[in-house]
């Protein structure tokens, strides 16, 4: 379900399902106003709905709306995402939305706590797990999510340091 993107086109990161401040909600809306603020060639998409989607558009996210659990993966498809990022910083258990974004075959960032990233961890392949230090640090995730995105230099196979290095410049 990946998307070819043109030149100039922007990174499209999406999270998925009802996203309140408990799933990451003020994460998502933080990366957004920081993409917008500074003209970064990436955007947030909230596949589903928010707990404050007026707020939420202000801050930048786009809202798709809500769905059915049986047509997830048609909105999922249609939002043309380049990656699902789980935003969440309290640690979730199983998480069937997980298992939802998984089937797309995406990329998957998510910080490391919780159920999650266990998750991702034990399935390898090309998903990034944030430290959950940077929570709190829009220009960071940010700047890890797009440089892992974009260059592909970066995987979950290389040691935070070499990441840390990578977003510093």
């Amino acid at each position: 379900m990946h998307r070819t993107r043109e030149s100039g086109d922007k990174l499209r990161i999406g999270a998925v399902g009802a996203i309140s401040r408990l799933k990451g909600l003020s994460v998502l809306q933080a990366c957004a106003r920081h993409a917008a603020r500074k003209n970064l060639p990436m955007e947030f998409v909230v596949v589903g709905y928010t707990s404050d989607d007026i707020k939420s558009t202000r801050a930048g996210l786009n809202v798709t709306g809500p769905y059915s659990n049986d047509r997830a993966q048609e909105h999922i498809h249609k939002a043309k995402l380049d990656a699902i990022f789980f935003a969440s910083t309290w640690p979730e258990t199983y998480s069937y939305t997980l298992s939802i974004a998984l089937e797309t075959g995406l990329p998957i960032v998510a910080f490391d706590i919780g159920a999650i990233s266990e998750r991702i961890r034990t399935l390898g392949g090309n998903n990034l797990i944030v430290p959950l230090a940077f929570a709190r640090n829009p220009q960071m995730i940010t700047n890890m999510i797009r440089i892992w995105l974009e260059d592909q230099k970066v995987s979950t196979n290389q040691n935070f340091s070499s990441m840390h290095e990578l977003v510093q410049k």
